[in-house]
């Protein structure tokens, strides 16, 4: 029997393009899953050409693309990254009449569903409840900071995007205010995606540092775990402190009280530093609202492509699977 042609499904970040095959009888199983630099190529079709000729893949059922980027009339543009995206570009080019464009934290909502017990990780003593009609929410720290929220009724999802990392900082004690004044010096308006990033953990160093030196997000966490430098100490926890003020945030404005789940290149390489830090302090510490952020789970996900994974969701079922 003929097989039909694979679909193709895509997360693309800032930093990173990940793509991956799914068999149509099979949306949510993966295959050929790769990583390619996004600043490694000019445009989105030189890099998916790449893939698909490494793949020996001639023809797509469908592509769904899961994109860190404002969608608006079918085009899509960076804020990270110099790529831009158009649907109708992507159909003539490929043949294919079946092409999604999606926000990538949407395709990450989707996934919340499909993820097993063994593939998250809890922080906080509250667990996560089956329920008929339930509302998550998803918090990303990467090259940037990601949110969306996912309503889940009767086996039917439906994500909600939200550009939430923009929203602005709000300081909650006089560290957090002396590292705001830093970075307003520069940035004028101060959001959440300044500190809750790549970069973020970057500003926050610097704005703590005495002589405001810089230093790479990598080795700024390193320092800390290592305990050689004092200023890192205080930039990581300043950090996920900031996390836990900023998804307690988040659950209220959504109304996301059945979970926050935690995902992003940043925070998925810093685990044990989450894990271990005042992260659910301050993500309870909502005053008179205190008592329901208690009961709210909060979890990262640790398996290792939930966006491809929600992008498979989406070209099963359609990006609101209403």
């Amino acid at each position: 029997m003929r097989r039909n042609p694979p679909s193709l499904v895509a997360d693309i970040g800032g930093t990173n393009a990940r793509f991956a095959l799914v068999n149509t009888a099979e949306q949510a199983a993966l295959g050929c899953i790769e990583t390619l630099s996004t600043s490694a190529y000019v445009t989105l079709f030189e890099a998916l050409d790449t893939y698909l000729q490494k793949h020996q893949v001639e023809a797509l059922t469908s592509i769904t693309l899961a994109v860190a980027a404002p969608i608006v009339n079918d085009t899509a543009k960076f804020t990270n990254a110099s790529w831009a995206i158009d649907r109708h570009a992507l159909m003539s080019h490929y043949q294919c009449d079946q092409v999604m464009l999606m926000n990538d934290f949407e395709a990450v909502a989707l996934s919340l569903p499909e993820l097993k017990p063994h593939e998250v990780h809890y922080l906080g003593e509250t667990r996560l409840e089956s329920k008929p009609i339930a509302k998550f929410g998803v918090v990303g720290a990467g090259t940037g900071l990601g949110t969306a929220a996912l309503l889940a009724t009767h086996n039917h999802y439906r994500p909600m995007g939200a550009e939430g990392g923009h929203t602005s900082f709000a300081p909650e004690d006089e560290v957090q205010q002396k590292i705001l004044e830093y970075l307003r010096q520069s940035h004028g308006r101060v959001s959440y995606e300044r500190l809750l990033s790549g970069t973020g953990i970057e500003n926050i160093y610097a704005a703590l540092s005495p002589t405001h030196q810089s230093m790479p997000a990598k080795s700024v966490f390193a320092h800390h775990v290592s305990e050689t430098d004092a200023t890192a100490r205080e930039a990581v926890h300043q950090f996920t402190k900031i996390l836990g003020q900023f998804a307690g945030d988040f659950a209220l404005t959504t109304g996301s009280y059945d979970g926050i789940y935690l995902t992003g290149g940043v925070i998925s390489k810093q685990r044990p530093s989450i894990v271990a830090s005042t992260f659910r302090r301050a993500f309870e510490h909502k005053g008179r609202h205190r008592a329901l952020m208690c009961a709210i789970p909060t979890v990262v996900i640790t398996h290792p492509q939930p966006g491809l994974l929600g992008a498979a969701v989406a070209t099963a079922q359609g990006p609101l699977c209403a």
